[in-house]
């Protein structure tokens, strides 16, 4: 995928996450399944999501070869408190980092981006190039939850080249690390 293509799949799943910051409380209740996380903790969950891939995106050009954590979702979920977080309050932390990260991968020079690297604990050798269409799949991945949460439609995954880096999969065979 082109730098162009990337900064503007981007974009285009910030917006669309974004469009669901004034939802009512009744809406902001649904879920895609159930026991599934309301459309309130999705989009928490987003927000907090959006600051990690954004800090490993960073570490994979400040200091390439470095090791980042593991995230730890359920935890993050307890600790956070995302059934009851302001949700205008999470799509404007996703926004800042999401813009952020748009803008940094816009400044970044190609060789960079695929240069640049950070060891992830599952999910091994991760380019920042590849943070950063992590970051928009994982977006686009909860986007079909909310959407199937408001809607009141069974969810169903769609699978993605990068799936695999955001649902806890393995790395599929004879994909680059």
């Amino acid at each position: 995928m082109t730098t162009r293509d990337l900064v503007a799949r981007l974009g285009d799943s910030r917006d669309a996450v974004l469009e669901h910051r004034t939802l009512d409380a009744t809406r902001l209740a649904a879920t895609y399944r159930r026991g599934g996380w309301s459309v309130r903790a999705l989009l928490a969950h987003l927000a907090d999501a959006e600051l990690i891939g954004l800090w490993r995106f960073g570490a994979a050009l400040a200091a390439p070869g470095s090791r980042v954590e593991a995230f730890d979702q359920a935890a993050w979920a307890a600790a956070g408190d995302y059934g009851s977080r302001d949700a205008e309050a999470s799509c404007r932390l996703f926004a800042a980092c999401r813009t952020h990260l748009i803008d940094r991968v816009e400044a970044t020079s190609d060789d960079l981006l695929d240069s640049g690297w950070a060891e992830h604990p599952e999910k091994g050798r991760v380019t920042a190039r590849l943070w950063a269409g992590i970051a928009d799949a994982h977006a686009r991945h909860h986007l079909g939850q909310i959407r199937a949460a408001l809607d009141g439609t069974p969810w169903r995954p769609v699978e993605s080249a990068t799936s695999w880096m955001f649902t806890g999969g393995t790395r599929p065979p004879g994909s680059a690390p």
